[in-house]
């Protein structure tokens, strides 16, 4: 076995980078206190939360996280999606307040994985919809919501 011991990888082309596939190229976040945001539609809807990024490398991978609470004033469920422009990327497990009067507040974690395919950049954004007509807030105000996206090289 070998082992490879540096103090420093430093790119040998001005301005091409170091390329090792699997290692983070860059992390874009964003945490802030949640406005709460409410509707009662069955057709997901934009909360008005997103991330922007703009890839690196066009063949790198792309996982983009939205961390949300949510809460429903009466029993129904809570779809969380991401969307990048007009189309729907990943739904969510559906959140389940079924049974009791609502008012209930649970964090969801939505995740997913694409490839970056080019270097422009891309907003993603957090939309949600009620399963039954029911209001709901998603995200639930005062909670803290937090959104990433990081780029792996490839």
């Amino acid at each position: 076995m070998s082992i490879l011991k540096v103090d420093s990888l430093v790119e040998k082309t001005s301005g091409n980078g170091v390329h090792i596939p699997g290692h983070v190229i860059q992390v874009v976040e964003n945490s802030s206190v949640a406005a709460d945001f409410s509707t009662t539609s069955t057709s997901a809807v934009d909360t008005g939360v997103s991330i922007t990024i703009s890839p690196k490398q066009a063949n790198s991978k792309l996982i983009i996280s939205f961390n949300c609470s949510s809460q429903s004033a009466s029993a129904t469920h809570i779809g969380l999606y991401i969307y990048k422009g007009s189309s729907s990327i990943i739904a969510s497990t559906w959140g389940n307040w079924a049974g009791g009067t609502g008012g209930v507040t649970q964090t969801s974690l939505v995740s997913v994985s694409e490839n970056a395919s080019n270097t422009a950049a891309r907003t993603y954004k957090l939309y949600t919809r009620s399963h039954n007509g029911q209001t709901i807030y998603s995200p639930h105000s005062s909670t803290i919501i937090s959104t990433t996206v990081m780029e792996i090289a490839q």
